[in-house]
């Protein structure tokens, strides 16, 4: 079933034959390995199973393999699982490999016997799966303030480039061994925990070593990310029902407005080119709802004549919190694309988009605009502007992701 939801929607050839079918069994379920460690004690593989089961494709079979302190050595001392988990003649979907956090650093880790077990891990994982997809997980850095920080480390960023640079070398010697297999991809916790997060406190437990829920949430988001593709914003989900990623999310205290803030985390991490309409790569984001305060990143929305457009400026890292920033606007048809290009991230054409309102910093709320009448069959296009990032060249400005509402 993974190889068709990759794509994030069925062929119309798949359908009609489901339908034409009516003796056809229902699509299998997802077979999904995760060799991980503490970090990921708890709710983790718990949240991937319903974000899947939240967008209506058939509960997968979730199987976690963790261990206290684990390492790949573990993992590979364990590798039996990989044969041994299954009913014979099923195969892995997925396969989740997440290091320990101090693995591929010089002095405390073992980056080169990390190679070895990586490559170890996936020749073993594609003879039993040989269509699978192997995932890794990036990991992240321990909060700043953690007592346990390294103290050849200078920052997060450095002790962060270790794993970067660890993970990404790793998939492409899979990718080299096994060029019939899918190409490897990674989840990147410790590029969002950096990037979009700014390593904030609410992610960690007391310790801040060990991820809190709310990290262990965001985690399942970019398992998913990685595995499926597309956007998490994009999957419903309506608070007032009891599916089971609502009815978890809500027995945790993660109400609406905390989990539409996970989620944009999430989706904000993600490579320009995966993302609809990219602004800059900066510390500066433009959340929009429909009828409502709880605003989000969806990158398309429907609205009708008299509706309440409610966006809101922030800066999640905190970084440019006291800049100045501004929302301009451009009338299209809908379907219609703007001439964009003028400017590195800018998704408006620049002669003729309008400023719509500014904001003196990033602090505030929400701020509340109406559709006017007489525009059905048209689109809104709307992109915030900010300042750059110091010293960028390619970005002088910071520019949101562009969104688009469609008013019918």
């Amino acid at each position: 079933m993974l190889r068709l939801f990759r794509s994030s929607v069925f062929s119309a050839l798949a359908t009609l034959s489901l339908l034409a079918t009516a003796s056809q069994q229902l699509p299998a379920q997802d077979n999904i390995l995760i060799f991980g460690n503490s970090i990921l004690f708890g709710p983790t593989a718990g949240y991937l199973t319903d974000l899947v089961t939240q967008t209506g494709a058939p509960t997968p079979n979730v199987v976690p393999a963790l261990y206290a302190n684990g390492t790949t050595t573990n993992y590979v001392n364990n590798q039996g699982l990989i044969g041994s988990s299954l009913p014979a003649g099923q195969s892995w979907d997925a396969m989740i490999v997440q290091g320990g956090t101090l693995e591929t650093t010089d002095f405390m880790g073992q980056p080169a016997a990390f190679q070895t077990n990586m490559l170890t891990l996936a020749n073993t994982y594609f003879a039993h799966s040989p269509q699978g997809l192997f995932v890794g997980h990036e990991t992240g850095a321990d909060h700043p303030n953690s007592s346990r920080y390294p103290s050849w480390f200078d920052d997060a960023a450095e002790w962060l480039s270790f794993p970067q640079a660890a993970y990404a070398e790793a998939a492409a010697a899979i990718d080299e061994a096994h060029p019939g297999a899918p190409d490897v991809r990674i989840a990147k916790q410790g590029t969002c925990w950096a990037n979009t997060i700014g390593y904030g406190f609410l992610f960690y437990e007391s310790d801040l070593h060990h991820l809190s829920t709310r990290g262990k949430v965001l985690v399942a988001c970019l398992y998913y990310i990685a595995i499926y593709g597309g956007r998490i914003e994009d999957i419903p989900i309506d608070f007032a029902s009891s599916t089971p990623l609502v009815t978890r999310l809500l027995a945790d205290g993660i109400d609406e407005t905390q989990w539409d803030r996970i989620v944009g985390y999430a989706d904000r991490s993600q490579p320009r080119d995966s993302r609809p309409f990219p602004g800059s790569d900066s510390d500066f984001q433009m959340r929009v709802g429909i009828n409502a305060n709880v605003t989000n990143l969806t990158s398309t929305k429907t609205a009708t004549a008299g509706d309440t457009v409610n966006i809101r400026l922030i800066s999640p890292l905190d970084a440019n919190e006291s800049a100045p920033a501004g929302v301009f606007y451009q009338w299209l048809p809908t379907g219609a694309l703007p001439n964009a290009g003028s400017i590195p991230g800018l998704q408006l054409d620049r002669s003729l988009m309008v400023s719509w309102f500014s904001v003196p910093d990033l602090t505030g709320g929400v701020v509340t605009q109406t559709i006017p009448n007489g525009m059905a069959g048209m689109s809104l296009w709307i992109q915030a502007t900010s300042r750059g990032p110091v010293g960028s060249t390619q970005f002088p400005l910071a520019l949101s992701d562009a969104q688009v509402i469609e008013i019918q």
